[in-house]
């Protein structure tokens, strides 16, 4: 979409855009600052106007920063991040980790280490050790996100309430 054709309407679509306020965005438009609260709404719920604001909106967005689905996906790979996808069991029955390019959830994995003993024998041990992301935090991070806890309201009811006053006298 290209600039809106009325100026007013362009200045106001990219002032929105750039986080000012409907009011001072119609303002600097120049519309009267005693309409301005009224015709900033106005402006704000025309299609046309909505959707070079969302245009200006996205050419801003850095590329540099996630996204909320690329946020949401990380997440829900470090969610998923189970012991059972790193461990290999050969037929001499010592397992062991296994970290290539097919391993599922790479991103779960918060450190791989490795150290090579040689034996008194000439034998080359390695072990292996792997640490996880906590996958409930990021469950819980997930769910923040979607929103997926309730607000809890409190419903307070203030009547016969009695308020002690400084001099220990009750009053109702």
């Amino acid at each position: 979409m290209a600039k809106l054709k009325n100026t007013k309407y362009e200045i106001f679509a990219q002032a929105v855009a750039k986080g000012m306020s409907q009011k001072d965005a119609a303002i600097k438009a120049g519309y009267s600052p005693k309409t301005a609260i009224q015709r900033g709404s106005q402006l704000f719920t025309m299609l046309n106007i909505q959707r070079r604001i969302n245009e200006l909106l996205e050419k801003a967005a850095d590329n540099t920063i996630m996204s909320v689905i690329e946020r949401k996906r990380k997440l829900t790979e470090l969610g998923r991040g189970n012991l059972g996808d790193y461990l290999v069991c050969p037929p001499d029955g010592h397992p062991t980790i296994a970290f290539d390019d097919d391993t599922p959830n790479k991103g779960a994995v918060a450190g791989l280490e490795q150290t090579i003993v040689i034996s008194k024998d000439d034998i080359e041990v390695r072990n292996r050790k792997i640490k996880l992301h906590d996958p409930v935090k990021a469950i819980a991070e997930l769910n923040k996100m979607d929103g997926a806890y309730p607000k809890q309201e409190l419903d307070i009811n203030l009547h016969n309430v009695q308020v002690i006053m400084p001099d220990n006298k009750r009053k109702k």
